[in-house]
């Protein structure tokens, strides 16, 4: 069993405008390595599903909009625990990054 690392921002940004930056975040980071590392997002519902690999780990996991609050679940493989820290930090600078008002 793996480990769940769950991370919730608030926002006050319109939840269709959110989910606008979400895909444009998704696309870029899609984008940016050509080593089949990265997240990829599905649009599932009011939220997506998140499925990616890191150093030859799967990692998944769900992001789910609300009207104030963007919510992020991971879950890493136990193998992958080591990577935690780096995990936390990358969804908190992509949060950081999507829920910022410009």
């Amino acid at each position: 069993m793996g480990k769940s690392v769950r991370k919730r921002f608030a926002h006050q940004i319109p939840v269709e405008q959110l989910h606008q930056r979400l895909l444009s975040l998704a696309e870029s980071e899609a984008g940016s390595d050509s080593s089949g590392e990265g997240v990829r997002f599905e649009r599932s519902g009011d939220g997506y599903k998140i499925l990616g690999n890191y150093s030859g780990f799967s990692v998944n996991g769900n992001v789910t909009l609300s009207e104030h609050e963007l919510s992020i679940e991971i879950e890493l493989p136990m193998l992958a625990r080591m990577f935690q820290g780096k995990v936390e930090h990358y969804i908190e600078e992509q949060a950081k990054t999507a829920t910022t008002l410009e």
